[in-house]
């Protein structure tokens, strides 16, 4: 049976302009920071479990990962393991979610189809696809789990390179020029409901036993602080929102980076006389700061891209190949190599509603993805549960 989803759209929180003139940054005030969620009640002791991947150093599924291999701390304490067992045959629920874009849509399209074949098997697990952002607002008020990859293959084909659901992050710098004068004007969009709620609305409905992932492709321009404190600390905080919900819902990030360099401020391409002194050789030194700004804003963005990755408990490529062909292959293989481990502690203390998790391997040759907190059992939307 088919779990349908209304997704209910709400007016997004959009940050107002900021003007950066080559005397500095002029803040305009913006919405009230967002408030964190609550934090579930201390734990004294008990049992936990999590799931975790491993793959070799060729990026290769683990199939005989053992517990001697492996060390965790909970809360700075060491834990006991007292189970592991490879979870593959469990169901996958997997969420699909490209990023609006008239330049490389159509590879999107063609990565999620190859992704698709690769780990969706006929009538055990399931997916739905959705797209973030665009000109256009997604019309189709209902979204369902689909378990037949040609269904979903026909779905994706479906999707419009100019339509998506609201996106959380919207970062945007723009160059201006006023006579002589320079001018570059940060934007930000930031949406408090999202695709990402809707991905969570999604697993939520399907609560039956399963292994859980998100696989989007992101942009990390659109990830960036932007160069003010007052709009670095929403995004910080919305990020970490974000990555606490996949932490609860027991769901990873699976990131197809979407590289872009910076563009370069069109000034840089202007002659300018004089080269050493007068309003050339200002405008030159200004130009040349803000580009460097620029790399500095883009590389946050790639940051914080990376962090949703690696403390959900997944990871992301970078990728310029075709179809995004090694990332999509990367991803596939830690889809498939899924362990579920169950640990214990004597004594812990709750740490802003989880439990700071740490997990080394022994083995120097093997790669673990972990999330970097694990929830109590009882707070946990998705309890793995094996038979």
């Amino acid at each position: 049976m088919k779990t349908l989803v209304t997704v209910l759209l709400f007016l997004s929180i959009c940050a107002p302009a900021q003007v950066v003139t080559g005397s500095g940054v002029s803040p305009v005030p913006g919405p009230p920071e967002p408030v964190l969620t609550s934090r579930p009640a201390n734990a004294s002791s008990g049992h936990f479990s999590f799931l975790l991947t491993a793959t070799d150093h060729s990026g290769s599924p683990v199939e005989n990962l053992t517990k001697d291999q492996l060390s965790i701390s909970d809360n700075n304490q060491v834990a006991e393991i007292a189970n592991l067992e490879n979870v593959n045959q469990l169901p996958l629920h997997l969420a699909v979610i490209l990023l609006a874009s008239k330049n490389n849509f159509s590879q999107q399209q063609a990565a999620a189809i190859d992704l698709i074949h690769r780990v969706i098997r006929p009538g055990i697990d399931q997916a739905f696809v959705i797209t973030a952002g665009g000109e256009k607002l997604w019309s189709n008020g209902r979204l369902e789990w689909v378990n037949d990859p040609a269904s979903l293959e026909k779905n994706i084909k479906s999707l419009d390179k100019n339509t998506g659901l609201p996106d959380a992050f919207g970062y945007n710098l723009d160059n201006e020029r006023v006579a002589e004068s320079r001018m570059d004007l940060q934007h930000f969009q930031m949406n408090g409901y999202s695709v990402f709620n809707i991905a969570w609305q999604m697993m939520d409905a399907d609560p039956r036993p399963a292994r859980r992932a998100v696989v989007a492709f992101r942009n990390p321009w659109s990830h960036s602080p932007g160069m003010h404190d007052v709009y670095s600390r929403m995004v910080e905080e919305l990020h970490a929102r974000i990555i606490g919900g996949a932490q609860r819902e027991r769901t990873p990030f699976y990131v197809v980076g979407l590289e872009q360099a910076p563009a370069v401020s069109y000034q840089l391409t202007q002659i300018y006389t004089p080269m050493n002194s007068g309003p050339g050789g200002a405008n030159r030194a200004y130009d040349e700061e803000m580009q460097k700004e620029r790399e500095r804003a883009y590389n946050a963005g790639r940051s914080n891209v990376e962090r949703m990755a690696d403390e959900s408990g997944g990871g992301v490529w970078w990728s310029r190949k075709k179809n995004y062909s090694d990332a999509i292959e990367k991803i596939a293989n830690q889809l498939n190599s899924a362990y579920k481990v169950s640990y214990s502690v004597k004594t812990t203390t709750d740490s802003g509603g989880g439990h700071l998790l740490l997990v080394r391997s022994s083995n120097q040759n093997l790669h673990i993805a972990a999330p970097k907190v694990c929830f109590v059992q009882s707070e946990a939307s998705h309890e793995v549960v094996t038979q």
